[in-house]
């Protein structure tokens, strides 16, 4: 069988997920024919844009998250999510500096969550911003080490230019603390 032949199992997973997205696309369309109030609306459209997130249709899901923010939701989760995911979707088009107010917006909302600082030191790297986005990553390796995703964007930064290292004190003892810690415990010689 050549490689891009399909099985008949390979069908039957297909369907399946075919059929799954639709079920979902269901929903959402209730949510949004239902929704009654900002909370509601700011739902059924965050709903939305993490439904067209996973399927890569980034300009449909930078539209959901813009309508999820302008429902006004007072609802801390919903703003963040709908903030974080408007600037991760905008990156995805690398519209980096379009994307920079939302990831600032969502750790306003709560600094404490770690993707949004991920997501801001994407920004970074995208804007050639290099120690900025070093800072980014740790800060969001700090606050959920148990997420690896900021520690590997960190290395592969350091990878990329290893003499932000030597540009920065503050950013070495930081690296150096958060190393033992870290996957794979990668440390640097002091």
């Amino acid at each position: 069988m050549g490689p891009h032949m399909m099985t008949d199992d390979d069908a039957a997973y297909a369907e399946m997920n075919k059929e799954a997205e639709l079920r979902e696309l269901a929903r959402i369309e209730h949510l949004l024919n239902e929704a009654e109030g900002p909370d509601d609306r700011a739902y059924a459209y965050l709903s939305l844009g993490v439904f067209c997130e996973r399927r890569e249709d980034w300009n449909v899901a930078v539209d959901s998250y813009s309508k999820a923010i302008a429902a006004e939701s007072q609802r801390v989760d919903f703003r963040y999510f709908s903030n974080n995911n408007l600037g991760y979707s905008r990156i995805q088009l690398s519209q980096f500096d379009e994307a920079e107010g939302f990831c600032l917006e969502a750790i306003e909302v709560n600094a404490c969550r770690h993707n949004a600082h991920k997501n801001l030191g994407l920004v970074r790297q995208g804007q050639k911003r290099w120690l900025e986005a070093a800072f980014c990553f740790i800060e969001a390796y700090s606050l959920c080490p148990s997420d690896a995703r900021a520690w590997h964007l960190l290395s592969a930064l350091f990878n990329l230019h290893p003499e932000l290292l030597a540009q920065s004190a503050d950013l070495r003892a930081a690296f150096i603390d958060l190393g033992s810690n870290s996957p794979g415990h990668y440390m640097i010689r002091q």
